[in-house]
């Protein structure tokens, strides 16, 4: 593991094989030396502060707050139990999240990611609904006297095709950051 939030307390020595790198000793604990030495003294305090006033934000998405919650956890208490955790995530949920997910009663961090997976595609369904409703929306109905209006009418029928063709390519092909 390469990654920087994956490193242990594993014996680090300088590449041997390097001749511009000096012949150092081989030092453990390195992940512990630097926590200790960067870590606020109140670092635990602060970080269950964070995690009992941590609520999910209007537009913040349920996948996203859940595993800050978790990783919260872990810091605060490496051990902490799934009973707490749950209570934690219960905790900050939006309101709307909570009357979904609370009457499911799932049993484990697992079972209530999956339930709040299904009900954020579910809300994703709808909105995907609603908007494709709102872009077929034609005005109403006005009986069509001329050559102009019905000409009108086509060029707003061809407008409102592109838009929806393009929201499709869209939720079809989405870019990634």
């Amino acid at each position: 593991h390469t990654h920087p939030n994956h490193w242990d307390d594993l014996p680090v020595r300088p590449d041997p094989t390097d001749p511009t790198l000096p012949n150092l000793p081989a030092a453990t604990g390195l992940k512990s030396q630097f926590s200790t030495a960067f870590r606020q003294a109140n670092f635990s305090l602060v970080q269950e502060s964070k995690l009992r006033q941590r609520e999910q934000g209007n537009e913040e998405d349920v996948v996203a707050y859940f595993y800050d919650i978790i990783n919260m956890c872990r810091i605060v208490n490496p051990t902490m139990s799934q009973e707490q955790q749950l209570q934690h995530l219960y905790r900050g949920l939006k309101p709307t999240l909570l009357q979904k997910i609370y009457p499911l009663q799932p049993a484990s961090t697992t079972e209530f990611l999956d339930v709040a997976k299904l009900h954020a595609e579910a809300s994703s369904l709808v909105n995907r609904k609603v908007l494709s409703q709102s872009l077929l929306a034609v005005t109403p109905d006005v009986p069509i006297s001329s050559a102009a209006a019905s000409t009108k009418l086509v060029k707003e029928l061809a407008g409102l095709l592109t838009g929806l063709q393009q929201t499709i390519e869209q939720l079809n092909h989405p870019q990634t950051a």
